[in-house]
């Protein structure tokens, strides 16, 4: 029959990660928490030689803000920093490592028959200087750490929360910028809003265009393109007025004897 209260954590007797967890290097001085799952024995290094990997749960119990996924890769073309922030307490489901002290650490602590063990992460200083858990309330050297009870009894806390399924782990939060977004290119077109029309090309109808305009249609003719005067007198050869193929056509329909009079209208320009 399965336990009804949590466990108590078995504590670590020596004194995991990925991308999408942090990895030992991450948790220095932090007090965590590690369930295991298994070992799996059949995993090799890049020579082929055996290196065993350990499959865990890992809950970071203190320490603030916890930055990981960055990659220490030997081909530089590879490396980047860190890509994740997360608050602690926090809880990663499926860690995996092949570090030789959190191997062991997973290994003792299925072989003890606990369900989880307690301790903090510290870097050896010998050999290879693996990552090793250490006692809460010692570090490798034998040291007393004087807040060893305070981390002990805040994983205690949080482990009650896991073990009855009510603790609750926090989001991550990215720390890669996303890629920067280029603004819409917007072709204008010559007298569209906001673009002025191209000057010194007078604006052509087609010769079957109906004049759309609220006056007559000597006004609308007159009002397409009226030189200034002064424009008249400085270069009179320079600012006669375009022929109107409307207004023509219009002139067209009319008897003779109007045809002069509106051409002459036409060319008085509007009222004001």
């Amino acid at each position: 029959m399965p336990p009804t209260a949590a466990p108590k954590l078995g504590e670590s007797s020596k004194g995991g990660g990925g991308a999408q967890a942090p990895a030992p290097r991450h948790l220095i001085g932090r007090t965590v928490i590690i369930e295991p799952i298994r070992i799996d024995e059949t995993t090799v290094d890049d020579d082929g030689k055996p290196r065993p990997t350990a499959h865990y749960h890992l809950t970071v119990v203190d320490g603030g803000p916890l930055q990981y996924g960055d990659n220490k890769s030997h081909n530089i073309a590879e490396q980047h920093g860190m890509t994740f922030e997360i608050q602690t307490p926090c809880r990663f489901v499926g860690v995996s490592s092949d570090r030789f002290g959190i191997v062991n650490e997973v290994r003792d602590t299925m072989a003890r028959g606990e369900l989880a063990s307690v301790g903090v992460i510290q870097q050896g200083t010998r050999g290879n200087r693996p990552f090793l858990m250490t006692k809460c309330g010692r570090d490798l050297d034998g040291n007393e750490r004087p807040d060893g009870a305070q981390r002990f009894e805040a994983a205690t806390q949080v482990w009650n929360a896991v073990f009855a399924k009510a603790f609750v782990s926090p989001e991550p939060r990215s720390l890669v910028a996303p890629p920067a977004q280029q603004p819409p290119q917007v072709a204008y077109q010559p007298g569209a809003y906001g673009q002025p029309p191209v000057t010194g090309v007078p604006q052509q109808y087609p010769p079957n265009a109906t004049p759309v305009y609220g006056g007559t249609a000597a006004d609308w003719a007159a009002s397409q393109y009226q030189p200034s005067a002064f424009a008249q007198a400085a270069a009179p050869e320079m600012v006669q007025a375009p022929a109107n193929p409307a207004f023509e056509a219009w002139l067209a329909t009319l008897p003779p004897e109007q045809q002069a009079a509106q051409r002459a209208a036409a060319a008085q320009g509007p009222g004001f």
